[in-house]
This record gives C-alpha cells, sequence and structure tokens, in this order.
C-alpha cells in the first residue's frame, strides 16, 4: 500500500505540474491575445488621429482656399467698377471734347456766323447760351465725380466686408 500511495503521489504530482505548465501557458497565450489586441487598438488609435488630422489640415485649405478665393472675388469686383468708371470717364471726356470742338471750331464759327455785326439782343441771346454750356459742362464734371465717388465707395465695402468675414 506504501508503494501505491507512492505512485499515487508521483502521478498527482506529475499531473499537477502538467496542469500548472497548461495553465501557464494558457496564461501566457492569454497575456500574448491581450497583448496584441492592445496593440491593435493602439494602432487604430493612432490611424484615428491621424485621419482626424488629415481632416482638420484639409479643413483648414478647404477655408483657406475660400478666403482666397473670396478675397479674389472682391478684386474682380473693385476692378471692374474701377473699370467701369474709367471708361465712363473716357467716353464723357470725349463726348465733352467733341462739343468744345464745334463750339469753339473757327471752321464751324465762320459758317454759322452771321456777316453783319450782332446786336445787342443777339449777343445777349449768345452770352445766355455761352453760360448756359458752361453750365451743362459743370454739371457733367458733378455728375462724373459722383459717378467716381459712388463707384470708390462700392468697391471700399465690398473690400471691407471680404476682410471682415475673414
Amino acid at each position: 500500500m506504501i508503494k501505491h500511495t507512492l505512485q499515487s503521489d508521483r502521478f498527482r504530482h506529475i499531473a499537477l505540474t502538467g496542469a500548472k505548465t497548461a495553465l501557464t501557458a494558457y496564461k501566457l497565450t492569454l497575456k500574448a491575445k491581450l497583448f496584441a489586441a492592445d496593440t491593435a487598438i493602439t494602432g487604430l488609435e493612432k490611424i484615428a488621429h491621424n485621419n482626424q488630422k488629415a481632416l482638420v489640415k484639409q479643413q483648414k485649405e478647404n477655408d483657406n482656399m475660400k478666403s482666397f478665393l473670396s478675397a479674389l472675388t472682391v478684386l474682380a469686383v473693385a476692378g471692374a467698377a474701377l473699370g467701369a468708371a474709367g471708361y465712363y470717364l473716357y467716353k464723357k471726356e470725349q463726348e465733352l471734347n467733341e462739343y468744345e470742338e464745334l463750339l469753339y471750331s473757327e471752321d464751324l464759327a465762320e459758317d454759322y456766323m452771321p456777316r453783319e455785326d450782332p446786336t445787342e439782343e443777339k449777343l445777349d441771346k449768345m452770352a445766355r447760351a455761352a453760360a448756359d454750356v458752361k453750365e451743362i459742362i459743370s454739371s457733367a464734371g458733378e455728375n462724373v465725380k459722383e459717378t467716381v465717388s459712388g463707384a470708390y465707395n462700392d468697391v471700399k465695402e465690398a473690400i471691407d466686408s471680404a476682410m471682415d468675414k475673414e
């Protein structure tokens, strides 16, 4: 019976050692799986963080592009307004030059001026007509000034509003 007990103790010891080894291996396997899972989670977090950085960067680039395009649009509007004002001034200047040329031309004056000496009444009429022409020319100059001033104020407001949006 002692021999049988020794054998049974020996089997029990071998069985316990085997179980301990199996449990240790299982524990190491669980640790390895846990480590692998932790590594995977860390990797996914890094990928998510990098994607978030890329999205933020892309959003900033989009915002910068929008700001650039709005500034470019404002400059285009300002250029168009100044071009239109310049064209208007150029045309008005041409009209005024043409009118003055007709008014003060020597060739036309000889053809249309009467050959006789003008009377007081005719001189008064001519003086009033000359005063009317001067008034028309000065009012045209004031209209041009108002138009250019209005265009300048519109352009200034457009630039200010674009700068406020940024």
